[in-house]
């Protein structure tokens, strides 16, 4: 019964600082300029940052079998893709 209560006074004292130092990062990053990224031999150009990046639409699709009901993200382009195929 102790033990219980010591671990769950710890875990909230994790997770609470884990917050602040999330916080705190957060913080520092918006303060601190952007600079310029590293272009890699590999890379046809420069690396785009998390705002220059653009993400895919997602579509939910869900998927029911005998028993059991799932549901899925998938991205649109694969969607087509796998439909195009059929």
């Amino acid at each position: 019964m102790k033990a219980s209560i010591q671990h769950e006074i710890g875990s909230g004292v994790i997770s609470k600082l884990s917050e602040m130092s999330w916080n705190f990062a957060q913080y520092v990053n918006s303060k601190v300029p952007a600079g310029i990224l590293p272009c890699p031999d590999w890379a046809p150009g420069r690396l785009l940052k998390s705002n220059e990046r653009s993400m895919p639409p997602l579509m939910m699709i869900t998927v029911m079998p005998i028993a059991l009901r799932a549901t899925m993200t998938v991205c649109v382009s694969t969607m087509r893709k796998l439909l195009a195929e059929r």
